[in-house]
């Protein structure tokens, strides 16, 4: 592969991270990148919410890149999607050449409307991207028909097109997040420098009616104890991470795993 991918997290400017709480890491793109580059993708990480770029700096370290193709999604926040497609359009007038993915908890569930609404936009990934997004640039480094790709909404000429849903991720050991995408110096949590995001189990064994996360996941699925461990010592020994915050809905949904 010698695709060249930008995962973009766009600015959200919430009050807290500049005031106590510090900014997390992209969580969601990092957790893309691994796969993307063990594929044979040449990827990098902008985090335009911590950096805070103009978009002419933004589109300028884009096209220095020489990048064929961005990747946007927000971690846990709808009211980012406004700047997200902002971005994306802001972007595409300078770079209308690149293609354009966005992913994420809202995307997946607005997925007809933001078609609609963003014709810059190539295609969406619905649901948890590990897999999808690796198979989505294969494929469009071959062809443009992406008629037989599960989990994408995408177009084909004027015609915005559904494609079914992608079964989860069985075995979620087998996707390492792109530690090495991160900006370590720069992020942090209440007051500890170098704090990374973790990710146990995804989804969730309950329904709730008032929370999305159990159908956006499907199934509550976890990585093994090993895993985690694993994770947890690179984190430390390779990056000095001095704390990780676990993005779990369900963290202890089963104790023995737990």
């Amino acid at each position: 592969m010698d695709g060249r991918v930008v995962l973009i997290n766009p600015a959200r400017h919430f009050i807290a991270n500049a005031h106590g709480l510090g900014y997390l890491i992209p969580l969601g793109l990092v957790s893309i990148g691994g796969p993307l580059i063990d594929a044979g993708f040449t990827v990098k990480l902008i985090d335009h919410d911590l950096y805070g770029w103009s978009y002419p700096r933004l589109i300028r370290e884009i096209a220095d890149f020489n990048a064929d193709y961005i990747l946007l999604g927000h971690s846990g926040s709808t009211a980012a999607h406004k700047t997200a497609i902002q971005t994306i359009k802001a972007i595409h007038q300078k770079l209308p050449h690149l293609r354009v993915v966005y992913g994420g908890v809202y995307p997946s569930y607005a997925h007809r409307s933001i078609m609609a609404e963003c014709e810059e936009i190539d295609a969406i990934v619905r649901g948890e991207g590990e897999l999808t997004v690796v198979s989505l640039l294969r494929t469009w480094e071959q062809t443009d028909d992406l008629s037989y790709m599960d989990g994408v909404t995408w177009r084909r000429g004027e015609e915005v097109i559904v494609n079914r849903s992608r079964t989860p991720i069985k075995d979620l050991d087998e996707y390492r997040p792109g530690w090495e995408l991160v900006d370590w110096e720069q992020y942090s949590m209440f007051g500890f420098k170098n704090a990374a995001g973790l990710q146990f189990s995804r989804g969730c064994t309950l329904t709730c009616t008032y929370c999305g996360q159990w159908m956006f996941w499907k199934k509550w699925r976890h990585r093994s104890p090993e895993n985690i461990v694993e994770q947890l010592k690179i984190l430390a020994t390779q990056y000095d991470v001095k704390i990780v915050w676990f993005a779990d809905e369900n963290f202890a949904a089963d104790r023995d795993a737990a």
